[in-house]
């Protein structure tokens, strides 16, 4: 019977502790942490090639001609993370010169950027057909972008050759800003 007492003493001690240790049912299995973090835009811009350019097909006839060609790879890129924007590249020239103080006025020169390829979230609008590059110049090529984006395109310049031209070599200076 003294077997009967102490079993019953146990099991009552130890019902009445359990009492004290929390269940397991209770823990907390998962946890939310706040987390902040600070994106910082970058700037926009435009790489054109250095190199110079040679336009091609610069036979003098009688009632004129055309010489084209294309300036080399450029790329604009606008890396400062606005919600929504759209860049436009222009072109504009120079008058063409020759050693003889002979000019081809810039209204001659026309540009276009051809296809485009976009980079990041960049959509590019280019020109297909030549633009005036006289006065403040023409735009061609936008492109749309929201965050970070950008395109690369090749743009061809031609410039009308007048029948009355003087032989020469001619040099200018072909100019693209983006904004």
């Amino acid at each position: 019977m003294r077997r009967t007492i102490a079993l019953a003493i146990t099991a009552a001690t130890t019902a009445g502790l359990a009492a004290f240790v929390p269940a397991t049912a209770n823990a907390a299995t998962s946890g939310s942490t706040p987390v902040t973090f600070t994106l910082t835009g970058g700037a926009i811009s435009l790489t054109v090639p250095s190199a110079t350019a040679t336009l091609a097909g610069g036979a003098l006839t009688v009632t004129g001609s055309t010489v084209t060609g294309q300036l080399g790879s450029s790329t604009v890129t606008d890396a400062r993370g606005l919600l929504t924007v759209t860049d436009t590249v222009t072109m504009s020239s120079s008058d063409f010169t020759s050693g003889a103080n002979t000019i081809l006025a810039t209204g001659n020169a026309t540009g276009y950027s051809g296809v485009a390829t976009p980079s990041g979230t960049g959509v590019p609008v280019p020109t297909l057909t030549g633009q005036s590059l006289s006065g403040a110049g023409s735009t061609i090529l936008t492109v749309a972008i929201v965050g970070s984006g950008g395109a690369t395109y090749n743009p061809t310049v031609s410039v009308a050759i007048p029948a009355g031209a003087v032989a020469g070599v001619y040099t200018g200076t072909v100019t693209q800003s983006v904004s």
